[in-house]
């Protein structure tokens, strides 16, 4: 009987990296206070994720959540939603992670 192929660095003990959404999306499933009003996880975007760290979140969770995605992933999706005519983004948020994101991402605002 012939073995299945299997690539030679895919050992079924080892656990595979979890994608960065999934990532993101652990964070709100260890605090669901974040996200109070579903309990579909896998359903929250990134947005909705970055939104909901970025209001309510600890500091512990917003750094788990640029571990998982990216700093700039992060600022990307903040300042896309953040100077929107109409957004849900608290103003001290709004205001403090401006500044966070202009000191330590190189490109901020300019994606």
């Amino acid at each position: 009987m012939q073995k299945p192929l299997t690539h030679k660095n895919s050992n079924p003990k080892v656990a595979q990296p979890k994608p960065p959404i999934e990532q993101a999306r652990d964070i709100i499933r260890k605090n669901p206070v974040l996200i109070w009003y579903s309990k579909n996880y896998d359903g929250f975007d990134l947005p909705c994720i970055v939104e909901a760290v970025l209001n309510y979140g600890s500091w512990d969770e917003f750094k788990e959540l640029i571990n998982a995605v990216g700093i700039e992933e992060v600022a990307k999706v903040f300042y896309q939603h953040a100077n929107r005519p109409r957004c849900n983004y608290k103003d001290l948020s709004k205001i403090y992670f401006d500044k966070v994101f202009a000191t330590n991402v190189p490109n901020y605002p300019n994606f």
